[in-house]
């Protein structure tokens, strides 16, 4: 999965869940046509569970306002628009969400989740999810979608050994380390020139020491020196400048 940095970062302060379920995140996309939020959260309210529940919802969100006097009135914490959800991931014992390329950010942080499609195309890779043993499905959303959202909540909670399990697989299933990853297989398939018009500039050293095994790094002094490559990298590029001032 090509997942931002700060994903594989809180991942390695991670470890299986285990344990009871204490901490909910409830995130369905910043959009949520179907303002699956706010029916999860009047659900959550219905429960009376004793739980720490963190909302995200974006910016456009339909029903901002409503679901944010709902988190004040029930002590939930809303975040709206927010940079922060590998650090909530990270902290959440359980989410209710949706599919997409949440699951795979959720895999990276070993969160467990509940997830509904919200799309005709998160609905393969969620139940394929499902069927490895890395979320609850309860399918697309439906009349029934809450009944199902319960079934599986309270499974969980009365199940701790289910939260543990489902957090094995997933972490099994994504390092974080993808997009690293498909930028070296590039990089290795790819002819890649520098050019450091300036010898003596700073980063030539580092830039040699990059390419002593990577065969398929050129480095050069001169445009002339160019063969023509996949990725040109400029440096120090006096040449090019004073080119460009005649």
């Amino acid at each position: 999965a090509l997942l931002r940095p700060e994903f594989a970062a809180i991942r390695e302060q991670r470890q299986v869940r285990t344990g009871s379920v204490q901490n909910i995140l409830v995130f369905f996309g910043g959009m949520d046509a179907d303002n699956l939020t706010g029916q999860v959260l009047n659900l959550l309210i219905d429960l009376n569970l004793d739980l720490h529940v963190n909302v995200v919802i974006g910016q456009q969100h339909q029903q901002k306002k409503n679901i944010e006097q709902l988190c004040v009135q029930h002590n939930f914490i809303c975040h709206i628009q927010t940079d922060q959800m590998a650090s909530l991931m990270g902290s959440a014992d359980l989410a209710i969400g949706a599919g997409g390329a949440s699951n795979w950010e959720r895999c990276c942080m070993g969160l467990p989740t509940i997830v509904v499609s919200t799309a005709a195309n998160q609905i393969s890779i969620s139940s394929e999810l499902s069927k490895l043993g890395g979320c609850i499905y309860v399918g697309s959303v439906g009349s029934n979608t809450l009944e199902k959202i319960q079934k599986a909540l309270l499974s969980f909670i009365n199940n701790p050994k289910d939260i543990e399990n489902c957090s094995r697989v997933v972490l099994d299933l994504v390092d974080g380390d993808g997009a690293s990853r498909v930028c070296k297989k590039l990089i290795n398939q790819m002819r890649v020139e520098v050019l450091i018009s300036n010898k003596d500039h700073p980063v030539t050293r580092h830039v040699r020491n990059w390419a002593l095994n990577q065969r398929n790094i050129h480095i050069v002094h001169s445009t002339k020196d160019l063969q023509g490559g996949h990725i040109l990298f400029l440096v120090s590029c006096n040449e090019i400048l004073q080119t460009t001032r005649t």
